[in-house]
């Protein structure tokens, strides 16, 4: 009996109070009057209200979820080369549109501008009523592409095997077998090099002699008037695994030029939920059509776009109509046309559901463009033999044009100015150790606490329900005695009062 444990008393739970560590709470036990008591507990509760206005600021702060923008530089010794696109901006050859019967109605669309058109005619105002008769030979040439399967488009355009004349990376000779082909809705045949399911090229040192040359012939006789008024070729930097969209950015690169393309990488890191929303990757029509393509921005927006169109319109916009598993939206059909435009102007006022997001990390490449005259006087001689013995086509249109060399043949560097980057990245900019360690702050400050002094509370509280548990127990035990005694017989003993009379 002896050994067992006793339940503990409330002079316990004073004692505990007395001897923990935290400033004000030990004074409330161990003070002397009821009055020094008072103003003790009042210390403590006003303690306490200012740890709890502070603590709420420091936690609505760190829901916040606000992110710090950083910077550093980085350098690699090897460094992967990025995909590099180029696309002839004749998307269709003149040879196609005259011998083909289905571009008939787009070579009258075209006689027709070349034959009326007029400058500095200024009689309008701008009413978006009729759409220039230039984007409409546009539209007209997209929707007859479009009409063609995926795979039939490419006999439409410039092949690689005309347009390539030579081809080095990193001083090593390179081909067509290098280059992957996919089909531009605006430039037609389009190559990438080091593009997506080829093994990454990498590159050890920065300069033209560490990059892709390139020479190439646009074959402008082939250019159609009207349909494309300027000679050269558009030049996609990205990624290797993303898509390139060259109708949207890039540099385009005119004939008798060298022209040098020099890329600075800058990658750049977001930290992901819960402090931004980037993506870490979703799907898109281009990763349903390309296999390995990564995510982008752009390809997220593009396809949003498309699959809404196709949802409303019952139509496969023209642009990205890689299936002929839908009809597509044609420019001449007006209540397509409408449809889709409606699309586009709900994603313009961003009235679609697209929740689109940057990409959490991604590299981008800043460019600086230079050019210079190619080629010089003393090597066009050279050269000019050199293309003659290509064909005798060539052959033939270099004695009949002087200025042959200039107005057909481009010459690309694309190389890394430096092997160094730049590095952007995100941090918290009050992530979760500076929650603790500022509560810790606050509570410290305002009521002297410290982790140990929880811990003497918790078994403060402890010994509390210890306590209040023993005295239930207790109070228990007592009733059922009571109970247990009012079912016993117990004996009634009368007193018997003796009467004293008094002697007379």
């Amino acid at each position: 009996m002896g050994d067992q444990a006793q339940p503990v008393n409330a002079s316990r739970i004073f004692r505990t109070v007395e001897n923990i560590s935290a400033h004000g709470l030990p004074n409330i036990g161990r003070a002397a009057t009821h009055k020094r008591r008072l103003v003790w507990a009042c210390l403590f509760l006003a303690g306490f209200g200012f740890f709890l206005s502070q603590s709420s600021q420091l936690i609505v702060r760190f829901l916040k979820y606000n992110v710090n923008v950083n910077v550093e530089l980085g350098f690699e010794t090897e460094a992967t080369f990025p995909a590099v696109t180029f696309c002839n901006l004749n998307r269709i050859p003149l040879l196609a549109v005259l011998s083909d019967g289905k571009f008939l109605q787009l070579q009258g669309l075209i006689d027709g501008f070349l034959e009326h058109q007029e400058y500095q005619s200024w009689d309008y105002d701008l009413t978006y009523d009729e759409i220039d008769t230039s984007f409409a030979i546009t539209a007209l040439s997209i929707d007859i592409l479009s009409s063609l399967p995926y795979a039939n488009r490419s006999s439409t355009g410039h092949p690689l095997s005309d347009m390539m004349l030579s081809c080095t990376f990193r001083g090593y000779p390179c081909s067509p077998k290098n280059f992957t082909h996919f089909y531009n809705y605006l430039y037609g045949n389009c190559y990438t090099f080091n593009f997506y399911g080829r093994r990454a090229q990498k590159v050890t040192q920065a300069g033209p002699f560490g990059g892709l040359t390139m020479e190439l012939y646009i074959d402008q006789p082939q250019y159609v008037p009207g349909l494309q008024n300027s000679a050269g070729v558009k030049v996609f930097i990205s990624e290797q695994n993303q898509v390139p969209f060259p109708e949207d950015k890039g540099v385009i690169v005119g004939p008798g030029y060298e022209t040098s393309i020099a890329l600075k990488k800058v990658r750049i890191d977001r930290i992901g939920e819960p402090y931004t929303n980037c993506s870490k990757g979703a799907s898109t029509i281009y990763s349903d059509f390309y296999e390995n393509v990564e995510y982008s921005l752009l390809a997220c927006e593009k396809s949003c776009v498309v699959r809404e169109i196709l949802k409303a319109c019952q139509c496969a916009d023209v642009r990205y109509r890689f299936t002929d598993e839908h009809k597509p939206c044609y420019s001449s059909n007006m209540t397509l046309t409408d449809c889709a435009n409606r699309i586009h102007e709900a994603y313009a006022y961003n009235n679609l559901d697209c929740h689109c997001q940057l990409p959490c990390r991604e590299d981008v490449f800043e460019e600086t463009v230079s050019t210079a005259l190619w080629p010089n006087d003393n090597y066009q001689p050279l050269m000019e033999a050199a293309v003659k013995n290509i064909s005798p086509r060539f052959s033939y249109d270099l004695e009949n044009d002087e200025n042959f060399v200039s107005k057909n043949l481009v010459k690309l560097n694309v190389f890394m100015s430096s092997l160094q980057y730049q590095h952007i990245f995100q941090t918290p900019e009050y992530g979760s150790e500076n929650l603790i360690s500022d509560l810790g702050g606050q509570v410290g400050f305002w009521m002297g606490f410290s982790i140990l002094t929880l811990f003497e509370i918790v078994e403060m509280i402890f010994d509390l329900i210890v306590t209040t548990c023993g005295k239930l127990k207790m109070r228990k035990r007592v009733s059922d005695k009571l109970k247990d005694m009012e079912g016993l017989d117990v004996p009634t003993v009368s007193s018997t009062v003796n009467t004293i009379t008094p002697v007379e």
